[in-house]
């Protein structure tokens, strides 16, 4: 939730620059995961009740010619609609985490960590 969280904002704050970013990742990629996840296409991902806020943001990528190594999604132009989408969708990721019981802030940095690939230690450091 916190990674979907960060990474949809991410898209608001900048989109030029974060869309070729996440467009690029393979299936297996954690961008390309992220946004599989938000929209509850996988067994990690969001349960129905919270991904179908965010399912109008995409749109399924024509069959001829698709890459199998790549997801089949690509999110919409960040057009007024796409926005609002994107920050409804963050609300109710914030919500669920303000609901949900407190991680540690070394377990926190070390998800955020894992999701942008960031070494362990250095954020290790930032947090003792």
């Amino acid at each position: 939730v916190l990674l979907g969280y960060i990474q949809l904002n991410l898209m608001l704050l900048d989109d030029k620059k974060w869309r070729p970013v996440f467009r690029n990742g393979t299936v297996n990629s954690w961008f390309s995961s992220a946004f599989s996840q938000l929209r509850g296409e996988d067994d990690n991902g969001h349960p129905d009740w919270l991904s179908e806020t965010i399912q109008g943001a995409f749109e399924q990528l024509p069959e001829d010619g698709v890459d199998l190594n790549r997801t089949p999604f690509t999110m919409r132009p960040l057009d007024v609609t796409v926005a609002g989408i994107l920050r409804e969708h963050a609300k109710e990721l914030f919500r669920v985490m303000y609901r949900s019981p407190a991680l540690e802030e070394e377990k926190i940095a070390e998800n955020i960590a894992r999701g942008f690939d960031v070494w362990f230690s250095e954020v290790s450091d930032m947090v003792k």
